[in-house]
Formats: structure tokens, sequence, C-alpha cells
């Protein structure tokens, strides 16, 4: 992963505002686009029907739809997403392009099969009518596809391209919306037809560019299943994941605080749900930054030392690179740390104020207590998923393992014992996001702390 930072900093060999706005768009596309694209679809499904005088039951009904379907979507998602890239990442690195584009399809026709089972009979029991069924499954399925797709693009280095076909795919969804809502289409089809051909433009533009790179297959579809097996702990770290991040939210949905908006099993919180949306976005911030900084600083040192433990090096070279290693790694994970709180207290300062005086959302007293809660949470939670991937890096999964667990018990209990109090509404995600980031730092200095014992312990188990 870390070559990707390589190659986006060559952007910064002129050094101007423009050159830096680039790098850093760049990486957020090529991190977090379909998330982007995801908020920013919303966001033009809500000015589209204000524009077309919508009714507010609509509004919701679309906005919730196209919500599940994105949660939905990273949830299964999120079970194969690290077995996939690590299985990627070995065929790079073992010159086995031509593994690559099968294991992407073989991935999106599992986790298809999957959103059929799950996803597909919570539409068809959801009680909402069959077009708008349909229209959800195909666009649930889209999900599926391009954040697959992400994961496997973060290899290739056309990022102009990738950009470019961003940029468009949010204009050419605005502009199919725009046409949709003047016709005589019932709203919500209108409105999902236009998410399904912004996020269709997007992926068949990337698949091209995949084509491009990978351009050489074989019939090796599932050849990657075979790491489930190999590296277990990589698919309990996708399911604790996602249990930390969402449940939260699920509970308020199905709490007594939450209301039907779509059928019977379509529901919502406003005055959770916005706040979280946009305190959600915070985490940009932090996985921005270590993909652009983090890791293109760590990397070198990461390389070095490893390399010296298995080329030879005297002792004299491998203790001192050990030393440059780990100081190395605890200085970017300060910086990042510390830059994450200075953002997060300043959109806590200044986020309610903005969005209220921009139009986006109001923010009551509930809202606004339940954003500046969130905003620390996801803060939190950025910057332990950072400290967790570092583990990665080490292949410390039972560690990493460890830490996301805790994540996730810390969520759900959280959850369960304050979320019914609109005193502390948002403690419990925020409760699960803090003994995460302890917990990942602690096992983090456990493991370096006798790093070489530990990696030349587990090169002599495999």
């Amino acid at each position: 992963m870390a070559g990707i930072g390589f190659e986006l900093r060559k952007m910064l060999d002129k050094k101007s505002v423009l050159t830096y706005a680039g790098y850093y768009s760049a990486s957020a596309i090529v991190y977090v686009g379909p998330t982007i694209l995801g908020i920013a679809l919303l966001a033009a499904v809500r000015l589209l029907c204000e524009m077309n005088g919508t009714s507010k039951a609509d509004q919701d009904m679309i906005i919730v739809i196209i919500s599940y379907s994105i949660i939905a979507a990273i949830t299964i998602n999120n079970l194969f997403n690290l077995i996939m890239t690590r299985y990627t990442a070995d065929c790079i690195f073992e010159h086995r392009h031509k593994d690559v584009l099968p294991a992407m399809y073989g991935g999106i026709v599992i986790q298809l099969g999957i959103g059929i089972l799950l996803y597909g009979v919570f539409v068809i029991f959801s009680g909402i009518d069959l077009v708008t069924g349909i229209l959800t499954f195909m666009m649930f399925s889209l999900f599926i596809v391009a954040w697959t797709m992400i994961s496997f693009l973060s290899a290739v280095k056309d990022y102009k391209r990738i950009m470019l076909f961003f940029i468009l795919g949010i204009g050419v969804a605005i502009a199919a919306g725009y046409l949709l809502i003047q016709t005589e289409l019932n709203a919500v089809h209108a409105l999902l037809i236009m998410v399904i051909i912004g996020y269709g433009f997007m992926i068949t533009a990337y698949h091209i560019i995949l084509c491009r790179y990978f351009n050489i297959r074989s019939r090796r579809f599932f050849a990657f299943l075979s790491y489930i097996k190999k590296y277990p702990e990589l698919i309990i770290i996708g399911i604790c994941i996602t249990v930390g991040m969402y449940f939260h939210m699920i509970w308020m949905w199905y709490s007594p605080f939450g209301v039907t908006v779509a059928g019977q099993l379509f529901r919502s919180m406003p005055i959770y749900d916005i706040p979280a949306l946009f305190a959600f976005i915070t985490t940009f911030f932090a996985t921005i930054n270590f993909s652009a900084q983090v890791e293109v600083n760590f990397y070198p040192f990461y390389r070095n030392y490893f390399d010296l433990l298995n080329g030879g090096g005297t002792i004299r070279q491998i203790d001192a690179a050990e030393r440059s290693l780990t100081s190395t790694m605890w200085r970017e994970l300060s910086y990042l740390t510390i830059k994450q709180l200075i953002f997060s207290v300043l959109v806590i300062a200044l986020g309610a104020q903005l969005l209220d005086a921009v139009g986006i959302v109001y923010l009551d007293n509930v809202s606004e207590g339940v954003f500046q809660t969130l905003c620390i949470g996801y803060g939190l939670y950025a910057v332990g998923n950072s400290i967790m991937l570092i583990l990665l890096y080490f292949s410390d999964y039972v560690d990493a393992a460890i830490a996301t667990f805790v994540f996730a018990a810390g969520t759900i209990a959280g959850s369960i014992i304050f979320d019914d109090n609109f005193a502390v509404i948002g403690l419990g995600f925020t409760i699960g996001a803090a003994l995460f980031y302890i917990t990942s730092i602690l096992l983090l200095y456990k493991y370096t702390s006798k790093l070489r014992f530990r990696v030349l312990t587990k090169v002599g188990n495999v």
C-alpha cells in the first residue's frame, strides 16, 4: 500500500498549493472514493428533491434506502476485503499479475451471492413495492462492485484518470437525476436510478483502467479463498470493524426512538443519523493522512529493517535499523493523533454552525450533542484503525483481531447501556472507539518492544 503514497508523492515535486491539493485529492479518491461518491449523491438527492418539491416522506425514503444499501454493501465487502487485499498483494509481489482480476471477479460473485441471501431477503420482506425493491438491490449490487474494485485500484498508478472518472461520475449522476426528476417517473424511482447511473459510470470507467493495467488473466477466480484458512484473523477483523462501526446506528434505528420510513423494516432516527453522517466524514482526515504521510515516511525504515534482517545485516546494523523503525513509527503515529485531535476539535467548534449557515442541515440541541460526541468517537476510531493497520504491517494478525474485537464488544455494550439516554446519546460508540484506540496502542507497544524476537519466532514457525 505504501507504493501508492510514493507514486502520489511525485505530485509534490512542484511545491505549490495546487500540487498539494491534487496530492491529497488523489489520495482521498483512491482510498475513500466510493464513500465520498455516496455522500455526494445523498446531498445531490436532497438538493434535487428540494428543487422538484418532492415530499418529505419520499425524500426520507430515498435517503434511508441508499444508506441501508451502502451499509449492507460495506458489511459484506468487509468480510473479504482484507483477505483479497492480502492475496492481491502477494500476487503482485510474486509477479502473478494474471491472477489479480480473476480474484476481483470471484470476490464480487461471492459477495453478490451472500447479498442475495441476506440483503435480498431483507428487501423482499421489507414491504417496499416491487420496482423500488428491484432498484434497491441493483444499487446495492453496484455498491458491492465499487467497494471491491477500489481495493484493486489502489495498485494502479493512473491517478489522473481515476480522479477524472470520479468527478465525471458525480457529474453524470447529477445530470441524469435532474433529467429524470423532470419526467413522469416516481421521484423515488428516478433518484434511485440516478445513483445507479452514477455508480455504473464510475465502475465501467474503473474497470477499463484495471483491464489496461492487469491485461493478462487466468481462471483462478476463487484462489483467494485459500487465504481464509491461512489468515482467519483477517475475517474476524473485517467482521469486528463492521460491527463496531455500525452497531450503534442500527441499535438506534430499531430502538423506541426510531421511526419507520419505508415498508416495515426501513427505519431511521434523523436526530442521530444526520449528525452521525457528518461526524463520520472526520475519519477521512486520518485515513488520507495515514496513506499520504504515515505510510510514506514509515515504509522505508520498515523495508530497510526487514532487508537487513533477511539479508545478512550485522547485529549493529539491525539494532540501528530497529531503533530508526520504531522511533519513526511512534513519531508518525503521534503526529497523526495530534493532527486528528486538532481537526476534530475544530469540527466540533465550528461544524454545527457551518452546516447550519450553509443550509445543509439544522442541528437542534440533542443532535448537536450527538454530533460532538461522535466527532470524538470517530476521531478515536480513525487513529485506532491506523494503529491497527501498523499491526497488520508486522503480520501481527492476532493482536489486530483482539483490538478490533474490543472495539466491537465495547460499542455493543456501550450502546446498550448508554444510548437510551438522550443526555449521553452517542456515548456507546465513543466508548468502543476509545477502547479500540487504547488497546491498539498497548498491543503495538507490546509487539514492537520485542520486535526482533517476535519476527524471528514467527518466521521459525512458518
